[in-house]
């Protein structure tokens, strides 16, 4: 049985639209250890939002943030998350919040092109009109976050730490792979 394959450098990709848009947040993927800031090696996390505005197609945007796990004071992770909730966190909150109680939660998200790539500024309460009913399935993960997965997997990460992160990642949606 053939198995094709085309060359994909030309793909044009319908513009993601920039401004305030109302958001959902539909999965938190957890992508492991990851060259960060410094060349820093740092436990990473993906947000993926379906955005309201809709392509061509029909279907809705999905726009991603990736965050050190971490919500240290000078954490981005937590910078956004406490400005999408109106409050910063009670102590007893940052021994163990679960990044799961934000799934499926409505914001609004300031996105702002930034060359070729529209980026997610800032993460913001939602309005009162917000929410819809998300299409994009909970597990759901975009073929360009199992890139970076791949990718960017850190040589000096042991082959038990990478076993273990594709198997989470085996395990979010058996259909993936």
């Amino acid at each position: 049985m053939p198995i094709f394959v085309s060359d994909t450098q030309g793909t044009e990709y319908e513009p993601t639209p920039t401004g305030l848009i109302k958001a959902i947040l539909v999965n938190v993927i957890p992508i492991g250890l990851q060259e960060g800031f410094g060349g820093k090696i740092q436990d990473k996390v993906v947000f993926l939002w379906e955005i309201e505005n809709l392509k061509d197609d029909g279907s809705h945007f999905l726009v991603t943030k990736e965050y050190t796990r971490n919500l240290g004071e000078k954490a981005n992770l937590r910078k956004d998350l406490k400005s999408w909730r109106g409050k910063d966190f009670e102590p007893e909150e940052l021994k163990d919040f679960d990044l799961e109680k934000t799934i499926y939660k409505p914001c609004q998200l300031n996105l702002v092109q930034k060359g070729k790539w529209v980026n997610v500024d800032s993460v913001l309460p939602a309005s009162k009109d917000a929410y819809w009913s998300p299409v994009t399935k909970r597990d759901y993960i975009p073929n360009f976050v199992k890139k970076w997965i791949d990718e960017q997997l850190v040589g000096n990460a042991t082959e038990k730490q990478k076993q273990q992160l594709q198997d989470d990642i085996k395990s979010a949606d058996p259909e993936i792979f």
